[in-house]
C-alpha cells in the first residue's frame, strides 16, 4: 500500500452536545471549528487544541448513519494526551470530570492522571519527566 496516513481524528458519541461542547472548549481549552448545522443546536461538531482535533456526534444522529453503534457507549480503551505541563491540566480538569486515576508518576517516566468525561470517555493526561 502507498497511500499515507494523514490523520487520525475520533468521532465520539455523545447524548448532550451543548454539555460536551461546554465542557472541552471552557475545561480543556478546545476550540469548535466546525459544526452542522453551523448555527443552532449542533447534531455534529469538530474541536480542535493545537493539533489535537476530536469530533462528537449526537447519538440521534448517529443513529441514521450507523444504528448499530448508536447504542454503544464509551470505548474499551482510554485517549493517551501527551502534555506539556500535567499539573496545570490537573489542576483545571479535576474540579469538571471525575478523576479515575490520581496523579502518579510512572515506571516508564511519566507524570499521568486519568478522567472520565461526562460521555464516558477516558482520558489519560500525561507528561514526560527525568528521574
Amino acid at each position: 500500500m502507498h497511500s499515507s496516513l494523514v490523520s487520525l481524528t475520533p468521532n465520539l458519541v455523545v447524548d448532550d452536545m451543548a454539555a460536551t461542547l461546554q465542557f472541552y472548549t471552557q475545561v480543556l481549552d478546545f476550540q469548535v471549528i466546525a459544526s452542522v448545522p453551523e448555527s443552532g443546536l449542533a447534531e455534529w461538531a469538530m474541536v480542535k487544541r493545537n493539533d489535537v482535533a476530536l469530533m462528537f456526534q449526537t447519538r440521534a444522529s448517529l443513529a441514521e448513519d450507523m444504528p448499530t453503534l448508536a447504542v454503544r457507549k464509551g470505548i474499551a480503551g482510554t485517549f493517551y494526551c501527551k502534555v506539556t505541563d500535567v499539573a496545570e491540566v490537573y489542576e483545571k480538569v479535576r474540579a469538571h470530570a471525575l478523576v479515575k486515576v490520581e496523579m502518579r508518576k510512572t515506571f516508564y517516566g511519566m507524570l499521568e492522571f486519568t478522567i472520565e468525561d461526562l460521555n464516558g470517555y477516558y482520558f489519560t493526561f500525561a507528561q514526560e519527566v527525568s528521574e
